[in-house]
């Protein structure tokens, strides 16, 4: 590996990540393979080159497999990825249906509907334009 391809010794990372850490960032890394998937997409969509085509569509099939490594990948690293993924894969049924994904949480969020709280709000920034 060239000096410049190791992170640890130019100093960018000064230690070594624990697994959460590391699960944070390969969360980060699934969201840029989507932003790649999505972009060499509209690259295949934007030309009429067929060897383009077949060489950029080549490429979107091995970031498609990259960003399920990666969310395989981020579900070991962390279990409270596998817990959502078990949850969300049993409430999207329900959601796809039009019916409440969990009346637990709906019955919560209903306490705080109409109370002006907003992001904005919160964190002191005024609401008004």
């Amino acid at each position: 590996m060239g000096e410049l391809a190791d992170p640890f010794k130019i100093g960018l990372v000064p230690r070594k990540l624990t697994d959460e850490e590391l699960a944070r960032a390969v969360r980060m890394d699934v969201a840029a393979e989507i932003e790649a998937v999505n972009l060499y997409e509209a690259h295949i969509a934007a030309t009429d080159n067929e060897m383009a085509k077949r060489v950029i569509g080549h490429i979107l099939q091995e970031e498609r497999e990259h960003l399920i490594e990666f969310l395989e990948l981020a579900k070991q690293l962390d279990p409270r990825q596998v817990e959502a993924e078990i949850e969300a894969k049993a409430q999207f049924p329900l959601v796809a249906a039009g019916q409440s994904e969990n009346p637990a949480a709906e019955a919560r969020s209903e306490g705080t509907r109409g109370s002006g709280l907003t992001v904005g709000s919160l964190i002191g920034e005024d609401q008004a334009t």
